[in-house]
C-alpha cells in the first residue's frame, strides 16, 4: 500500500494510501490482537485493515493500541483529534487540530442528484441547476464530500446536512484542486472551517479540514 499523497498545512497534516493489495495480505500485516475485530463483510473489512495499516504507517505499530474514541464517535491517537476515510481503494488520514475531517469519494454524482434536496438548502440547489449538467454533477460531488468532512470534524449526532452546514462553494471552481470555505451552524454552536478539495486517481476526490 504505497503513499500516493502527503501533505502538510500549518498544523494539518494529510496522507492518502491506495490499496492495492488483496485481503489476506492486508490482514497478515496487522497485529494479531485486532483480527478478530475485523468486518465479515469484504468492503467493510478492506476499509478496516487498510485505514489501521495507514495508522501503522504513520503513527507505528504501538499506535493502533492506543485508538479511542471520544463520545462523539471521533477518533484519537495519542490524544490527538484524527479523521480516516476509505473509498474503493484510497485510504486517507488527517490530523489538523482539535476537529479534523475528511472523506474521500468516487464518481457519483448523478446518484446524488437524487438526493440534493435532502443536502442543499432549495434557493442553493436552484442555482446550481442552472449550471451544464456536467458542472452541476460536480458540484454535487464536492459539496457532500465536503458536508461528509464536516460531519466527521463535528463529530456526527443529530447533524442535519442541509440545515446545519453550509458550503461556500465557488462558482468558478470547475476543476480540482480547490479551496473553499465552510461552516456548522446547530446545536452544538458556529464553527467556521476552512476545506481543500484534492483530485485523486480514478476520479476519486478528498476534501479535508486544513
Amino acid at each position: 500500500m504505497p503513499i500516493i499523497l502527503e501533505r502538510k498545512l500549518g498544523v494539518s497534516q494529510l496522507w492518502v494510501w491506495e490499496q492495492t493489495e488483496p485481503l489476506d495480505q492486508l490482514k497478515a500485516a496487522l497485529p494479531q490482537s485486532l483480527l478478530a475485530q475485523i468486518p465479515q463483510q469484504a468492503q467493510a473489512a478492506l476499509a478496516y485493515c487498510s485505514s489501521r495499516l495507514l495508522l501503522q504507517e504513520v503513527f507505528g505499530r504501538p499506535a493502533l493500541l492506543s485508538l479511542t474514541k471520544d463520545a462523539q464517535g471521533r477518533p484519537f491517537i495519542h490524544n490527538k483529534a484524527i479523521s480516516m476515510s476509505h473509498c474503493k481503494g484510497f485510504s486517507a488520514l488527517t490530523m489538523a487540530g482539535p476537529r479534523p475531517g475528511l472523506d474521500v469519494e468516487g464518481p457519483r454524482g448523478a446518484q446524488l442528484a437524487r438526493i440534493a434536496h435532502k443536502f442543499i438548502l432549495p434557493d442553493k440547489l436552484q442555482a446550481l441547476q442552472e449550471r451544464p449538467k456536467e458542472e452541476y454533477l460536480e458540484a454535487l460531488a464536492n459539496i457532500w464530500s465536503a458536508k461528509e468532512a464536516l460531519f466527521k470534524a463535528m463529530g456526527g449526532g443529530g447533524i442535519d446536512f442541509r440545515e446545519h452546514l453550509s458550503i461556500d462553494y465557488p462558482p468558478e471552481m470547475l476543476q480540482l484542486p480547490g479551496r473553499f470555505s465552510a461552516r456548522y451552524h446547530g446545536p452544538k454552536g458556529q464553527v467556521e472551517f476552512a476545506l481543500e478539495a484534492l483530485p485523486l486517481p480514478q476520479q476519486h476526490r478528498l476534501i479535508w479540514c486544513i
